[in-house]
């Protein structure tokens, strides 16, 4: 496993904007979902229903699914399916 990590070093060192990539995605990928999480388990755990209101219309923005839709498009790799 530890020729594994070399070659990923190796070419992370010698590719460096590479490594700002990866970072990215990993990173945004790994955020995006458990924030919206947070921000929903909040929402439905105040009394108040104006931010219930606020949440679901910021969810159904045009911004947001735009971002949603960028952050699959650039942040996701693809796997193609076997057939």
């Amino acid at each position: 496993m530890d020729w594994v990590i070399e070659i990923v070093m190796g070419f992370l060192l010698n590719n460096p904007h590479m490594a700002v990539v990866l970072t990215f995605i990993s990173v945004s990928r790994l955020m995006f979902k458990p924030i919206c999480s947070l921000i929903q388990t909040y929402v439905d755990a105040t009394p108040s229903l104006e931010d219930n209101a606020k949440w679901e219309a910021l969810k159904k923005s045009k911004a947001l699914k735009a971002a949603v839709y960028l952050l699959d498009l650039f942040a996701s790799v693809k796997i193609p399916v076997k057939k």
